[in-house]
């Protein structure tokens, strides 16, 4: 698994006017059987221990996010590429 350092988890609740920062880090690798990323992380329970979390994000979703970072921050891409997913 691929670890990201400058990445933080924030929880929240339905009534909380805030996000609150729960945890710093989380993990993430390419799952080519799935054909997904997976993204894992853990955020403190409310009533003591720890919730373990897996975030699996589909190819379409995956280009989108890849389409949005590129036209979002274009002054910090060099290559513009076009993610497209094929059927």
């Amino acid at each position: 698994m691929i670890q990201l350092k400058d990445t933080t988890i924030y929880r929240g609740g339905s009534k909380a006017q805030q996000w609150y920062s729960s945890h710093k880090g989380c993990e993430f690798k390419i799952s080519p059987k799935n054909n997904s990323l997976q993204f894992f992380f853990s955020i403190p329970s409310k009533g003591g221990g720890t919730t373990d979390i897996k975030l699996d994000v589909g190819p379409r979703d995956i280009a989108t996010i890849c389409n949005k970072i590129v036209e979002s921050m274009s002054d910090n891409v060099r290559v513009v590429p076009k993610f497209v997913v094929q059927e």
